[in-house]
C-alpha cells in the first residue's frame, strides 16, 4: 500500500492488479475487463474538513489525459459488454444468441450481477471528512490492466477544503502495471 501525509492528511492507495485478487473480492477479473479497482484510505487529522470525491481521482498514463474514477452503472454495463471477449467468445457476433448454452449466459450473468453488488458495497462515498473523520472504499479507474505500461503511471487525490478558502491538497502515487 501507498501512503502520504501532508497537512494533517493520511492518504493510502493499493491498486488491484492481479487477477487472483481481483476475483477474490469482485467475483470477475475487473482490471482484465477494463477497470482497474483501487483501494483507498483518507484520514482528516487536520484542523479544517475536506471534501471526498470518487470524480476528484484520477489515473495519468504518459502521454495521456487524466482518466477519473468511474461511477458503478456504467463499469456493470460495460464490464457485460467486455465479459464475452474477455471469456473467450468472440465468435458471439457471429453465432446466434441461441446457440449459446444458456447454462453459460447465466453464469456469466450471475458474475456480472454478483460484481455490481459487491463493486457498490466496497465503493468509496463521496463525502465530506470533518477533522478526525475518514472514510475507504474502491473507485474504479477506466483502463485495462494490460494497457498500463511498466512505469509512469500516476495516481492522483485531490481534497479540497472546505469552505473552498484553498485548493486544499493534492497527492500523487506513481504506481506501477503488470
Amino acid at each position: 500500500m501507498l501512503s502520504q501525509t501532508r497537512a494533517g492528511i493520511a492518504v493510502a492507495v493499493e491498486p488491484i492488479l492481479d487477477e487472483v485478487t481481483s476475483k477474490k473480492i469482485f467475483a470477475l477479473d475487473l482490471p482484465r475487463l477494463g477497470f482497474i479497482p483501487v483501494y483507498v484510505l483518507v484520514r482528516n487529522l487536520a484542523g479544517n474538513p475536506v471534501l471526498l470525491q470518487k470524480t476528484s481521482i484520477e489515473l495519468v498514463l504518459p502521454g495521456q489525459t487524466a482518466m477519473p474514477a468511474g461511477e458503478i452503472p456504467a463499469l456493470a454495463s460495460a464490464a457485460r459488454t467486455n465479459a464475452a471477449a474477455v471469456l473467450g467468445w468472440t465468435a458471439i457476433l457471429v453465432v446466434p444468441i441461441a446457440a449459446i448454452p444458456t447454462l453459460v449466459l447465466q453464469d456469466m450473468e450471475l458474475r456480472r450481477a454478483e460484481t455490481t453488488k459487491r463493486m457498490t458495497e466496497f465503493e468509496l462515498p463521496d463525502r465530506t471528512l470533518t477533522p478526525g473523520g475518514s472514510a475507504f472504499g474502491f473507485v474504479y479507474l477506466p483502463v485495462k490492466r494490460d494497457a498500463l505500461p511498466g512505469r509512469g503511471v500516476v495516481l492522483t487525490v485531490r481534497l479540497p477544503h472546505v469552505p473552498a478558502d484553498d485548493e486544499g491538497e493534492t497527492f500523487s502515487f506513481e504506481i506501477s502495471g503488470p
